[in-house]
């Protein structure tokens, strides 16, 4: 049998060539491994590098794992890195589908007579896909994190002549949203060209602003994505999962007063009503409060972490994790979304409470 000829493994133009499975995991781009798989490089090069393990191991991944990219991209980590994390995962072959979804375009434009119109219709069309998917995806911060920057990439003439449209869109409904574009430096600014960050803030963190917003838009009939149904039915349920839930109807259907909030087990069904975590900060948002004294919290974030501050109060501490001769007071930070890398914080008061979204 001929001698497997070792070559090295390279995507595009940019990444550096990779010689060797140490290598491969130190260097590790799921981008890269999704399209080298696809296409069989992968395979071939593991075999001439006498990976013979990790190539039975790949080529014996089932056709149903193989249909199916992000189940795909946790398997083939799990062979071949899986220290690599789940965020890192995830985010990865989003970055992939989008790129290819790109190609495609790009493919479609070469091997076809399109004309300028539409081109316009389908760049159009493309942005406004990607906005529809960040609704579908809305609660997935790494799915947001690749979209936004693909926004930037191939979309910024038309988000910037959008973006007071983006913003009410997504604001009250989708913060999480607005949040992912304040955590890229290039969206940030653009977004911040607009719209005061003191505004963003107060939108973010005031229960009261979201429920005025969805009280409005009820009462002039426009969409409500986060309102639901409980009728007698479905009331254990509703019971179960929504310690209080915002009541936009009673049992006639008429409006009732704006900002009424309720325990469920005060309302009697039929009534149409938004949960409490359709009302509060997104999920994403981790949220530390004890008191740490003259010392800095350990179990914070560490410096290979970015974070973004969503809310802290004033007397507290925070700085970039470890930066000795730094340290800012709460009050020069809130309400700026800053972004550190890592944490240190310190509190006197076990009330006050820090948050924060890892980016």
């Amino acid at each position: 049998m001929a001698k497997a000829i070792k070559f090295n493994l390279q995507f595009g133009e940019y990444e550096k060539p990779i010689r060797n499975i140490n290598e491969l995991r130190d260097n590790f781009n799921i981008d890269l491994v999704l399209e080298s798989y696809y296409n069989g490089l992968l395979q071939r090069w593991l075999l001439a590098q006498g990976e013979t393990d990790n190539f039975e191991k790949i080529t014996t991944i089932s056709a149903d794992i193989c249909d199916n990219k992000h189940t795909l991209a946790h398997k083939l980590c799990e062979i071949i890195n899986p220290s690599i994390s789940q965020n890192d995962i995830i985010e990865g072959t989003y970055i992939y589908e989008f790129r290819k979804i790109e190609e495609d375009k790009l493919e479609k434009y070469a091997t076809t007579t399109s004309n300028r119109t539409s081109i316009i219709e389908d760049y159009h069309s493309g942005y406004d896909d990607i906005l529809s998917r960040m609704e579908e995806n809305a609660d997935t911060y790494q799915f947001l994190k690749v979209s936004i920057t693909e926004l930037f990439a191939n979309y910024k003439l038309l988000f910037t002549l959008d973006l007071k449209a983006f913003y009410n869109r997504y604001i009250f409904d989708y913060p999480l949203v607005i949040l992912a574009v304040l955590a890229n430096e290039k969206m940030r600014k653009l977004l911040l060209e607009k719209f005061d960050i003191a505004e963003i803030y107060l939108d973010i963190t005031e229960s009261e602003r979201k429920i005025k917003s969805f009280v409005e838009k009820f009462n002039s009939n426009t969409k409500l994505p986060h309102v639901k149904q409980c009728t007698d039915e479905n009331y254990n349920d509703v019971h179960e999962q929504n310690k209080k839930v915002l009541l936009l109807s009673d049992r006639s259907g008429k409006n009732l007063t704006p900002f009424m909030l309720y325990t469920v087990p005060q309302l009697t069904p039929p009534f149409l009503y938004v949960p409490w975590k359709n009302l509060s900060l997104p999920q994403h948002i981790q949220k530390y409060s004890r008191t740490t004294d003259d010392y800095w919290a350990e179990n914070l974030p560490s410096a290979d972490k970015p974070c973004m501050i969503i809310d802290i109060q004033a007397g507290n501490k925070i700085r970039n994790f470890g930066k000795i001769m730094e340290e800012f007071d709460g009050a020069e930070v809130k309400g700026k979304f800053m972004i550190f890398n890592g944490i240190n914080y310190k509190s006197k008061n076990k009330k006050d409470t820090l948050k924060y979204m890892e980016i």
